[in-house]
């Protein structure tokens, strides 16, 4: 058995528990009959769990009928993969399984860092957004339509191919460094 193979428990539920990644990671329905899907990190994953979690974002877009809205809650003792986390959101908005994420952080200090992690993941086109805690959360959520299935949605087809070979500012760390650069020089864009 793959280390990160995807398992379906119940791409039907109106809530509750969705499928597995690995051994830990379950990811449920919070919303009933919504297009959100939530994680309680466990992994710290490596790219070999970027496949079947584009499989997974994939399947149950192309079954709901609309893209996903994904809600992430970090373990910050083991923060989520920055590589992982960024060749995901890239590929998942490009084939439009999913269209925003969310990051819910614990307490300010936590949401700091999970904003400046929030905002290189961003340089990949999806919007990912840190908020401080479960009211936040649903306040954001509820100013969303998250009713499916969505009309004149469709799943791109892309490459499957993974390029983790880049040149500087293609990558997760070189979103970094240029975004450090462009403040030096006053860009604020």
């Amino acid at each position: 058995m793959a280390r990160y193979e995807l398992t379906w428990i119940d791409k039907d539920a109106e809530e509750g528990p969705l499928f597995r990644i690995g051994t830990k990671d379950v990811y449920s329905r919070p919303r009933r009959g919504q297009r959100v899907v939530r994680l309680k990190a466990i992994h710290s994953p490596n790219l070999a769990y970027v496949a079947p979690a584009l499989q997974a974002f994939r399947e149950l877009a192309e079954h709901w009928g609309g893209p996903i809205v994904f809600i992430i809650d970090p373990d910050v003792k083991k923060p989520p993969a920055a590589q992982f986390l960024f060749e995901w959101s890239q590929a998942a908005f490009q084939n439009g399984s999913v269209d925003r994420s969310y990051m819910v952080m614990g307490n300010p200090v936590t949401q700091v860092l999970g904003r400046f992690v929030c905002r290189m993941f961003a340089a990949g086109g999806m919007p990912f957004v840190a908020l401080n805690g479960e009211k936040n959360m649903d306040a954001a959520l509820d100013a969303l339509d998250l009713d499916l299935p969505v009309a004149g949605w469709s799943i791109t087809d892309t490459g499957t191919a993974l390029v983790v070979r880049r040149n500087l500012g293609e990558g997760a760390y070189g979103q970094l460094v240029k975004r450090l650069f462009a403040r030096m020089r006053g860009d604020t864009a």
